[in-house]
């Protein structure tokens, strides 16, 4: 309970769709480079689905989950999980505008991401355990290791100018904002 007011709870079912009759949300403004849809393929290939795709039971929109619900129909899966909730129009698009904006702003902790990849190395050679290999096969430089991960991620998930132009916009609004915490500061406000 937070300042006195329970959560309210939107999700209202779960169920399993046949990805082609799920409608994917004009309003969605991310776009998915050729890097991230194989990667997530690969994780898909070789775990399967550990979470589900969220349509609005109000719209029947997809509210998260684009890029798996495309790979799916491209890979001729049958069925998608899905998570229902029920969002007015505002809420669909705070969700649509906030929901990965917010996990994005995660640092990440490089000793305990290493840590995962070494727990790996007794399992066989598979995807998942190279793309974790080639974002560890950079050392990292001092003194901002958050900075360098998250541009080692970019670069897996982009083509090398696009994860040049973060990194310069990056370090751009570090000197502006003077700060990491500035900068995600700036973004929410």
């Amino acid at each position: 309970m937070a300042n006195g007011k329970i959560w309210d709870n939107r999700i209202v079912g779960y169920d399993n769709l046949d990805p082609r009759v799920i409608k994917a949300n004009e309003s969605n403004w991310k776009r998915h480079p050729p890097k991230q849809r194989e990667k997530m393929l690969v994780m898909l290939n070789t775990i399967g689905w550990v979470q589900d795709v969220i349509i609005n039971k109000i719209s029947g929109k997809l509210v998260d989950g684009h890029l798996r619900v495309d790979l799916a129909i491209e890979a001729g899966e049958t069925t998608v999980p899905v998570k229902y909730v029920e969002l007015t129009e505002d809420q669909e698009i705070s969700i649509l505008t906030m929901m990965d904006t917010i996990t994005s702003m995660a640092v990440a902790d490089f000793e305990k991401y290493t840590a995962l990849v070494v727990k790996t190395e007794a399992q066989e050679d598979t995807p998942l355990k190279q793309l974790m290999e080639e974002i560890l096969s950079r050392k990292p430089p001092e003194p901002d290791k958050r900075i360098w991960f998250a541009f080692e991620l970019q670069k897996i998930l982009c083509n090398e100018e696009e994860a040049k132009q973060f990194l310069a916009l990056v370090k751009q609004r570090l000197t502006e904002y003077g700060s990491l915490f500035g900068l995600i500061g700036s973004l929410v406000e």
